[in-house]
């Protein structure tokens, strides 16, 4: 089970959707507007999750997920990205960065619950 999840996302009204659905079901949660400061708060915070948009201020989320997977205390931190952006080669481009999941705007909030109680699922059997 997850407990502590980032969202980095610079839409506030997603943030805020996300924040509020994800308290609700027990998460502490904390949010990022900025790349640089997100990644240095995960590397600090060590997070359970992380939800991830990929244009952001600063860091942009493809160079989180792919920092994230090149340091040894973050790289099994699960990642999933939620992005406005629709072409496949983006999608691949995410995970071949190492992110877990790919969720593209808009979006379901139960989609994203279920995807994120999926990981939890796959990381507990692993």
């Amino acid at each position: 089970m997850f407990k502590r999840i980032f969202v980095v996302e610079d839409d506030l009204d997603i943030s805020e959707l996300l924040e509020f659905n994800l308290k609700r079901k027990g998460y502490d949660v904390q949010t990022y507007s900025d790349g640089t400061k997100a990644y240095e708060a995960i590397l600090e915070n060590l997070p359970d999750l992380v939800i991830l948009d990929l244009t952001l201020p600063g860091l942009t989320g493809m160079d989180i997920c792919r920092y994230m997977r090149h340091n040894r205390r973050t790289k099994k931190i699960p990642i999933i990205m939620l992005t406005a952006r629709t072409a496949e080669r983006d999608r691949l481009e995410g995970l071949k960065n190492g992110a877990n999941r790919f969720i593209t705007k808009p979006f379901s909030i139960r989609d994203v619950m279920a995807h994120i109680q999926d990981l939890a699922t796959t990381k507990q059997s692993v």
